[in-house]
């Protein structure tokens, strides 16, 4: 007869950022027999410190290149498929330039008709947002 036995519904550990740990629950026999033991459940936890709530929302976002001329990429704005991630981009005084659907996970924007300066593209998708300050020369 198998039975779990579970020291801890929460550990504390310490452990390196950017490292990967994997934690076993771990089953024995009735008596406790450590060389009859099997592994219940598995688990595996990364630690990350993120700098700012915005690293939640959109972690594989990419616009490049920064500073860019004519044209900019994005990357990982699309987050779900089949979901709309929605592209506004707006100038130091606060005013929406260009907005667009996003509906790739790589995509190229012409943004030509942009006149040089800082920028900020705000990306949306299911009431997450995350904004990117850009250049343009």
């Amino acid at each position: 007869m198998w039975q779990s036995q579970t020291a801890a519904t929460q550990a504390i550990f310490t452990g390196e950022l950017g490292h990967e740990y994997r934690f076993f629950s771990i089953a024995t026999d009735s008596v406790g027999n450590v060389e009859a033991m099997k592994t219940t459940a598995e688990i595996t936890i990364k630690l990350i410190v993120p700098t700012s709530v915005a690293d939640f929302a959109f972690p594989d976002l990419q616009i490049y290149p920064n500073p860019f001329t004519g044209e900019v990429r994005i990357t990982g704005a699309v987050v779900e498929t089949l979901r709309a991630t929605s592209l506004q981009i707006i100038n130091v005084a606060g005013t929406v330039v260009h907005t667009q659907i996003i509906t790739s996970p790589d995509e190229t924007i012409r943004l030509d008709h942009l006149p040089a300066g800082v920028y900020f593209f705000r990306v949306e998708q299911d009431g997450q947002t995350k904004t990117v300050k850009v250049v343009k020369e």
